[in-house]
């Protein structure tokens, strides 16, 4: 049975598109060959079955292109590794030092991976991850994936796509 916390996750990233930005209007989830996908175009949730409460709709150009990047997990050239991350409330209090609560769009970074740090946390609650696989040949350029209680075989798991970074580490707004 899958956990009320992964399921508000899903029920959260399908409300967040943004028709005015290009998304559509609705609440929506998307099967594909026995998969289930919840996308808004820079994060999406595979899980392991239908989510009550999303509507199920044909797939899209967003969504097929989503899917392909859900799968380079599995590309060799990639080769992904397990990486460690920062704890939720190191995250948490990093955006609170930048911005307080109120903004989505403070930037984390490492050095090596650069991402929406709401995003990441709330991905790090939903599937209880500590941990993300990041591409070793392409770190800066290619999606993490956190998978559920960082069980690499859990059918149930989000990729993030990365943010641009001009060489800082920390938390900044991005612009």
């Amino acid at each position: 049975m899958m956990k009320k916390k992964l399921i508000k996750y899903a029920i959260d990233l399908a409300c967040s598109i943004d028709v005015e930005h290009g998304g559509f209007a609705g609440i929506f989830q998307y099967a594909d060959h026995g998969r289930f996908f919840v996308t808004d175009g820079y994060k999406i949730l595979e899980t392991e079955t239908l989510i009550d409460g999303l509507s199920l709709n044909g797939e899209s150009r967003m969504t097929e292109n989503m899917i392909k990047h859900m799968d380079v997990v599995n590309e060799p050239e990639l080769d992904y590794q397990l990486y460690d991350l920062p704890t939720v409330e190191e995250i948490k209090e990093g955006i609170r030092g930048v911005c307080g609560r109120k903004l989505d769009r403070v930037v984390w970074s490492d050095g090596t991976i650069t991402i929406n740090a709401r995003w990441l946390y709330k991905a790090m609650e939903a599937l209880n991850a500590k941990t993300a696989y990041v591409s070793s040949t392409r770190p800066k350029n290619m999606p993490i994936f956190l998978c559920e209680n960082d069980d690499p075989q859990s059918i149930n798991r989000v990729l993030i796509m990365p943010m641009y970074n001009r060489d800082k580490v920390g938390y900044w707004l991005a612009v």
